[in-house]
Formats: structure tokens, C-alpha cells, sequence
């Protein structure tokens, strides 16, 4: 009983420290700790609403990221987090409010997160039918790269070079068009509501 007492102090307390992360109302009101220590400097992650088309930031091309800090890990942790709770595959930062060069991706191939990513070479040519987690009340047929290869930072500022195909080179495609303002229903050939 004594330690559940304390466990739920501990609990209010970093919910409390959380206020100061706050980012007006674009920040989710669910808080949620994924990994409660039971000491200071647990990890704990936010779950971010989800901007939705019309949100002039949709529209904008973000800037790019020149120092990684812990800011951009953090931003990095709530974006993934983010992007499992809304059962995405892929999620930009400024689909969060965030006009930075930030993606994560998670086709099942893995976790990828990306820092000011490039498509430096497209191969190939597939239509096929997206979503996004912008548009929840639509899909489209779009015309993608079957194959690509792109270069991006990783957390530790190291510049990988990825090879994609598939529903993988799609997200990528996907998720850095939202880095450059354009949303799938700008490039799709026919656009649907979702079933």
C-alpha cells in the first residue's frame, strides 16, 4: 500500500515537470509514462495530436535541424510514440506542429528516424494507394519511385545512407513530400474516402 502511495507521488510528480513541454494546444492532453524507474529522469514519452489538413504548417517547407540536442532526441521519442499510438507507418514532425526536417518510419522492416533527409536517387515507377494520418477521412492513388536511396542523419548525427523499396521507399517518398509542404492528395491521381 506505502509503495503504490508512492508510486502514484512519483507519477504526479513527473506529470507536473511535463507541464513545462507544453506546445499550446497541439500538445495531447494524455500524458503517458512508458517506463516509470521509480526515480528521477524516468523516461517518459507524450503522445502529440495530430495536425490535420488545412493547418497552414502542412503547407510550409520545414527548416532544417543544425545541431542535434536533447530537444530533437525528445522530439524524436514523442514522434515515434506518437506514430504507434495513431497506428501510423510514418509520421513528419510538422504533421505535430513541428516545422522541422524530422521523420519516423516503421513499415515492419523496423524503426527509422530520420534527421534532414534527402532522396538522392529514385528508381522505377508503381501506383499505388496511400493514407495519412493528416487526412484520416481519405486515400489516394499515387504515382511513387519503386525503388529509392536516401541519406539522412540518425540521433547521433551520423549521415546513413538508406536503400528502400516497396511500401518502405513509399513512406520515405511520403513522409519527406510533408517535409517540403505537399501532402499525398497534391500528387495523387484519384483521391477516395476511406472505407
Amino acid at each position: 500500500m506505502v509503495g503504490m502511495k508512492l508510486r502514484k507521488k512519483f507519477e504526479k510528480g513527473i506529470i507536473n515537470k511535463l507541464k513545462s513541454y507544453y506546445i499550446g494546444s497541439l500538445f495531447k492532453k494524455k500524458v503517458r509514462a512508458n517506463v516509470l524507474k521509480g526515480k528521477e529522469g524516468a523516461d517518459v514519452m507524450a503522445v502529440y495530436q495530430i495536425v490535420r489538413i488545412g493547418e497552414s504548417v502542412l503547407k510550409e517547407k520545414a527548416q532544417e535541424v543544425g545541431k542535434i540536442t536533447p530537444n530533437i532526441h525528445k522530439l524524436l521519442d514523442n514522434m515515434v510514440e506518437t506514430m504507434y499510438d495513431a497506428n501510423g507507418v510514418g509520421l513528419a514532425a510538422p504533421q505535430i506542429g513541428v516545422p522541422k526536417r524530422v521523420v519516423v518510419i516503421d513499415t515492419g522492416d523496423g524503426l527509422f528516424e530520420l534527421i534532414n533527409p534527402v532522396i538522392t536517387e529514385k528508381t522505377g515507377e508503381e501506383l499505388d494507394q496511400e493514407g495519412c494520418l493528416s487526412i484520416p477521412n481519405l486515400v489516394g492513388d499515387v504515382r511513387r519511385a519503386k525503388k529509392i536511396v536516401a541519406q539522412a542523419l540518425n540521433r547521433n548525427g551520423e549521415l546513413l545512407e538508406y536503400e528502400a523499396e516497396g511500401l518502405l521507399a513509399r513512406a520515405f517518398q511520403h513522409e519527406i513530400d510533408h517535409l517540403n509542404g505537399i501532402l499525398f492528395v497534391d500528387v495523387a491521381e484519384n483521391v477516395y474516402d476511406k472505407k
